[in-house]
């Protein structure tokens, strides 16, 4: 059909229907035109046509709507392309009569399938890439998270450099005229991101012309709304494919005596396979006796070695990995094998203990004890030196400071288990002295873009956390000061009730919301968070600029392939089993390990099919 008896004077101009051209068209004319506007579409958004008609049984139980009034609808409910391939659809639906009667319930579902079709990518010979952006933004404003950032990553490198100044002006004259627009956040983004993309290395003008070949299989199910908490970004030095990030996990499972082993490899080889950076679960940065007795060391050259097997798989499987490095302070037993051995007293910053702890390995299952203060705590801080050293031989691409969870760090940042009279307590700049000083031996054997820290400031779990007023003051000079360092990230996690024990009748933490509290003295370093986001708003937290990525801790505990998941909107819905997140205290045989370790499902995907 000649599509220029309609006056279209080219197929990739699609000018507004008028009411006499629809009535022009006879249900083989209709057809044809269809025919010719899909074939400027790519092909997965055929693909995904195709898979949205399958759903249409055309049957319906709201009586006769005839074509005549169906048309009518059409000119009063859509323009352009969108009312066109409507006409068309139910051309297809119907019979050869262009007068038969559909159902009113089928109707619905073709205008509603109409109204996606404006959204599919629209390129053919003679479409750039920018001008398939362009077309979007013509017929939709929305936001650019959920079309044009998803789409970017279908483009040739060439393509992505070629996106300049120009387009970016036709964004911010069309559709944000100023700068009181909401929308502007998401320009800024895209502006961010392009930029991003100009500055590429080989290697990943490599990656990217091979996800672009690639597109056809991938692109049917890059559609979550969750696609913005997927781009590839920088923390430091280091380059992350996406910004679904594994959180240190307590796994006990380094059987029997504090030693990576090959379960740990499978452990973490599963999830490194989709995972945009991986922080190791907490490595003892020398003999403690801890409440889980088969948690995994870093202080002789065996741990070295087997935490090298893992680094190196993480690798092949194109992720980063973090150590997360771990002194417990008062929150180890002074009558643990591993207590014992090491021939050291439990130190913290004061001889004050903690309420709770139970070590179920032990005979009565006590609880925490009263600590030795450290007379010097240079002395905890050379540990820490020799740990990020022995890290870096083993193969980690960065360090993450423990600085939460109730452990060393946090101790001596909290009032309620720091009471010192000399310069590492007292006052917030005497408290905030033992972790800054942590970081500086750290930084000296990595460099600041290769170390983070993680912090928790509600605090809750064994039992720390100061009055609120003290709890700002304290922290926003810590972070203040820790951000002039300019490391790789600040991790600072939310409040979680998962954390918060209950203590003499009422939860231990400080609640608060520490993104808003925080995040803006956040300057030099990356801005991370974790505490129970769902991945729809991670999506929001990350596209607003609140954060610029997302721990995740239990979600990647039962989900090894939870950042796959994210990106092609999969449920995460499979429960943790509580049972067996710890494994055993008693040392089973390390094939039962397994189970609720290296056991959890996977995800079925159609490029897998």
């Amino acid at each position: 059909m000649d599509m220029s008896q309609f006056g279209w004077t080219t197929p990739h101009v699609l000018p507004s229907i008028t009411l006499p051209r629809l009535q022009e068209l006879t249900l083989d004319g209709a057809i044809t035109a269809l025919g010719d506007i899909l074939g400027v579409f790519t092909l997965p958004s055929l693909r995904k046509l195709s898979l949205s008609i399958s759903r249409f049984d055309g049957d319906g139980e709201h009586g006769p709507v005839v074509g005549p009034a169906l048309i009518a609808l059409l000119k009063r409910s859509y323009h352009d392309q969108c009312g066109l391939v409507a006409l068309g659809l139910t051309s297809m639906l119907a019979s050869d009569n262009s007068n038969e009667a559909i159902s009113l319930e089928t109707l619905h579902c073709i205008l509603s399938l109409a109204s996606t079709i404006k959204e599919l990518h629209i390129c053919s010979e003679g479409y750039t890439d920018t001008a398939r952006l362009m077309e979007i933004l013509r017929y939709d404003r929305v936001s650019p998270e959920k079309q044009i950032l998803p789409l970017l990553t279908t483009f040739s490198v060439e393509s992505l450099i070629n996106l300049d100044q120009d387009f970016l002006d036709f964004v911010h004259s069309r559709w944000w005229p100023n700068n009181s627009s909401p929308r502007m956040v998401g320009v800024a983004k895209l502006e961010k991101l392009i930029v991003s993309y100009c500055d590429l290395t080989e290697e990943i003008e490599e990656q990217l012309d091979a996800c672009y070949e690639g597109g056809l299989e991938v692109e049917v199910e890059v559609e979550s709304s969750e696609q913005s908490s997927i781009l590839e970004f920088k923390i430091g030095a280091v380059t992350l494919r996406n910004r679904v990030l594994m959180s240190a996990l307590t796994r006990n499972r380094a059987l029997p005596t504090n030693v990576p082993n090959e379960l740990m490899v499978e452990y973490y080889r599963q999830r490194a396979e989709s995972a945009g950076l991986i922080v190791s679960e907490g490595i003892l940065i020398c003999q403690q006796g801890t409440e889980w007795p088969h948690a995994p060391g870093i202080w002789n050259q065996q741990q070295i070695n087997g935490w090298k097997k893992i680094t190196d798989a993480i690798h092949e499987a194109g992720s980063q990995c973090f150590a997360q490095i771990w002194h417990l302070g008062r929150a180890n037993h002074p009558d643990a094998p591993e207590q014992i051995a090491s021939g050291q007293p439990v130190y913290a910053p004061s001889a004050i203990p903690a309420r709770g702890g139970k070590f179920r390995f032990l005979p009565g299952v006590p609880g925490y004890v009263t600590p030795t203060e450290i007379d010097n705590p240079m002395r905890l801080v050379a540990l820490y030196k020799q740990a990020a050293m022995n890290a870096k031989e083993a193969g980690f691409d960065g360090i993450e400071v423990h600085g939460a969870g109730g452990y060393l760090i946090h101790q001596f940042l909290d009032s309620g288990s720091n009471i010192r009279t000399d310069s590492w307590g007292g006052s917030f700049e005497n408290r905030s002295r033992f972790g800054l000083e942590v970081l500086r031996v750290v930084i000296d054997v990595w460099g600041a873009d290769r170390v983070g820290i993680k912090l928790d400031p509600t605090g809750g779990y064994n039992d720390m956390g100061m009055p609120l007023e003290e709890t700002l003051e304290t922290y926003n000079y810590f972070i203040t000061q820790v951000d002039q360092l300019g490391l790789a990230y600040i991790a600072i996690q939310r409040y979680s009730e998962f954390d918060d024990p209950i203590i003499e009748g009422k939860r231990r933490a400080v609640q608060h919301d520490v993104v808003a509290a925080y995040g803006h003295l956040i300057k030099k370093s990356t801005f991370l968070s974790n505490g129970n986001f769902t991945p729809e708003e991670a999506a929001q937290y990350v596209s607003e600029g609140k954060i610029s990525g997302v721990f995740w801790g239990r979600l990647w505990v039962s989900h090894p392939d939870l950042a796959k998941r994210i990106r092609y909107g999969k449920p995460v819905d499979t429960p943790v089993d509580m049972q067996t997140v710890y494994g055993s205290m008693d040392g089973m045989p390390l094939n039962d390990e397994r189970v609720g370790y290296t056991d959890y499902p996977f995800a079925e995907y159609l490029d897998e099919a």
